[in-house]
């Protein structure tokens, strides 16, 4: 490991974005005893760039765990599996954390959400303020809701059809650590979705969070509802 990957230096040829280097190397070194204190806002920022770049929080503390030594190695893995995040992304990003103005391209896309009828009604947003829940009905087209089921099916090794593989051994509970799929992908960026939260935060600029998917089989004499179950990071 050279120099730049223990200390944080940002590499001319690297992601992009300097901050999550320097998130590596605090983590990396926490690893090997020598924790520094991080503020709540800090971890806040941290946890942002995760879920910002796609790489999410289970995924990227798992790194470590797996024997991960390098921050090249680290930057490897991310173009293997999120893939290179979009210059578009990165701008976003980069200017948010040194509080610049957003870039003019990603402005007019937010704008654009913001002038979109809503996709929640007065009855919907009432339901939210009364329960602090609600649901947004045919979010996704059906073919991309189809392609995110195809995709949990495959990961589980299970059959739509044959109820006897719907229940695969799992140390997570209902939770599937699929993170980074482009059916996926393209869902976090579906716009209807983008709208309604847009609406309950009142802004359109808003980042999602790179998360994990569930499958809950039906319960059977052997098969309890065993709910989420997280490792810890």
């Amino acid at each position: 490991m050279n120099a730049s990957e223990a200390a944080g230096t940002p590499h001319e040829d690297g992601l992009g974005v300097p901050r999550l280097e320097a998130i590596w190397s605090r983590v990396f070194q926490a690893h090997r005893g020598r924790a520094t204190p991080v503020s709540a806002q800090q971890a806040h920022q941290d946890h942002w760039v995760l879920h910002a770049l796609g790489i999410g929080l289970e995924p990227f503390y798992a790194w470590f765990r797996h024997g991960g030594s390098s921050y090249a190695e680290f930057e490897r893995w991310v173009l293997q599996h999120p893939g290179r995040p979009s210059a578009r992304k990165v701008a976003r990003l980069n200017a948010a954390l040194t509080g610049q103005p957003i870039p003019g391209d990603t402005r007019e896309e937010l704008q654009a959400i913001e002038r979109m009828a809503p996709v929640l009604s007065a009855q919907d947003l009432a339901f939210w303020e009364e329960h602090g829940y609600v649901v947004l009905h045919d979010a996704v087209p059906p073919e991309d809701a189809a392609a995110v089921a195809e995709a949990i099916w495959h990961v589980l090794g299970a059959h739509p059809g044959d109820p006897a593989t719907w229940y695969p051994p799992n140390d997570h509970g209902i939770m599937v650590q699929l993170f980074h799929h482009a059916a996926l992908e393209r869902n976090r960026c579906n716009r209807r979705i983008h709208k309604a939260f847009s609406q309950l935060w009142g802004t359109a600029d808003l980042w999602s969070t790179t998360d994990r998917v569930g499958f809950n089989a039906p319960e059977t004499a052997t098969h309890r509802f065993r709910g989420p179950i997280c490792i810890g990071m």
